[in-house]
């Protein structure tokens, strides 16, 4: 993490303090890059993976952890995860296969990329310095165009994940993620943003606006914002939280996207660690991570499929939640209750079938609750006759599970209190 004067690396000085939030989201970082590259290596006629990494706010590569140890930063735990991802799918293959991996590291600061330099010289990873591993001494959003560049320049295709660790909320414009999004095919973005930063000096002053530039607020949207916070002394937070994350979808263009917390012993704010790309998969990757570390992150809002809203049809506050065995139940009696309404408006909507993946796009972004979360409950309403599943030709899906192109329909025969039946959904007060 490239933070200005929070962190620094000097030659022959102590190494900075790892603080828990840091290792939380490192953690995150090492989870999801391993789950990635087994997910675009599972297929067994598959025989190749070239993909970039870029860590765009990288540090000195180490921190001083417990009683003087020297833990990993985020270059080094990239670095390692990768090559023990190629090990582990060239152990599985009986026939070669290419492991194309390159990685960027970017930190403004000259002082920074020489530690991290010596760090790497001093590892497993040193061969790879100045072959697949480059070190570039500048912002991000000024090596930007050089690494997308870089990135259009190698042959075949390619795919980028950018671990963003920014330490506030300004360093990354909004535009530059949207570029990114636009311009590299199958580019997702791991972007650390100050969320609690930005609404504790909401304010409608020319230095506020000025510095929230980079996210592309306006005026009258800041003072939207202050209305929002100001108009609910116990949930306004997240109010503005949740106005916050419609913006940066759209302004990002990010069909997909999850905004999870992590928390700050140290400072007592919150950080989203905001996950931006342009398919469900990843998206979905990213969620059955936050549940399989549990505690290291947060999720603010309900814990059903209707969990990010504030609408007045969404009753409830939205409070936070950790990814523990308990609002893992919570979450499963929220979508056993919910997905019936959900589906039923769906297909009424459309006057057709609904495609699993269509239902589970529009949902995925607002929720932490994962595809296979929702494909359990779904195959247990096909087995109460609440709705029919059947693959794109029309035939009754068979087996546990649900693919991505299978259609959730009318049942032949709804039972008497089915939504499906006419008189059942008068009494409901609705449809």
């Amino acid at each position: 993490m490239d933070s200005g004067k929070k962190y620094l690396w000097l030659p022959g000085l102590p190494l900075p303090s790892l603080e828990p939030h840091s290792e939380a989201k490192h953690h995150l970082f090492r989870a999801y890059l391993n789950a990635y590259v087994n997910r675009l290596t599972r297929r067994p006629e598959q025989d190749r993976l070239r993909l970039t990494v870029v860590d765009g706010f990288c540090g000195g590569g180490a921190y001083a952890g417990p009683k003087g140890a020297v833990v990993p930063g985020s270059p080094m735990i990239l670095l390692d995860e990768a090559a023990a991802a190629e090990a582990a799918v060239r152990a599985e293959r009986t026939k070669g296969f290419e492991f194309a991996v390159d990685f960027v590291f970017v930190d403004a600061d000259e002082t920074h990329c020489a530690v991290l330099s010596e760090q790497i010289a001093k590892s497993a990873h040193a061969d790879k310095l100045g072959r697949t591993v480059s070190i570039t001494r500048g912002t991000f959003a000024e090596a930007y165009g050089s690494i997308e560049a870089g990135i259009k320049g190698r042959r075949g295709k390619r795919r980028t994940l950018f671990f963003l660790d920014q330490y506030g909320y300004s360093d990354v414009p909004l535009a530059l993620v949207r570029r990114i999004l636009t311009n590299l095919e199958g580019a997702e973005v791991i972007l650390t943003f100050a969320i609690d930063a930005l609404i504790n000096y909401l304010s409608d002053t020319e230095r506020f606006a000025k510095a929230v530039q980079p996210v592309e607020l306006t005026p009258p949207q800041i003072l939207e914002l202050m209305r929002l916070w100001e108009s609910d002394e116990t949930g306004g937070r997240y109010v503005v939280q949740n106005a916050l994350f419609r913006h940066v979808r759209r302004v990002t263009g990010a069909p997909y996207s999850s905004p999870f917390f992590i928390r700050s012993h140290v400072s007592n704010r919150a950080y989203w660690l905001v996950h931006l790309s342009k398919h469900h998969t990843a998206r979905d990757v990213m969620g059955e991570i936050h549940w399989e570390v549990q505690n290291s992150s947060l999720h603010y809002g309900r814990e059903g499929l209707i969990s990010l809203g504030f609408d007045a049809a969404h009753l409830g506050p939205s409070l936070p939640f950790e990814f523990d065995r308990d609002a893992r139940d919570r979450s499963m009696r929220r979508v056993n209750a919910e997905a019936p309404r959900l589906i039923f408006d769906a297909a009424q909507r459309q006057g057709a079938p609904i495609r699993f993946e269509d239902f589970h796009a529009g949902l995925c972004s607002h929720t932490p609750v994962t595809r296979r979360m929702l494909e359990q409950r779904l195959l247990a309403m096909k087995a109460e006759g609440e709705i029919d599943i059947v693959d794109a030709n029309g035939k009754p899906r068979r087996g546990p599970k649900v693919d991505w192109d299978d259609r959730l329909a009318r049942p032949k025969a709804p039972s008497l209190f089915s939504l499906w039946n006419p008189g059942t959904r008068n009494p409901l007060g609705r449809g």
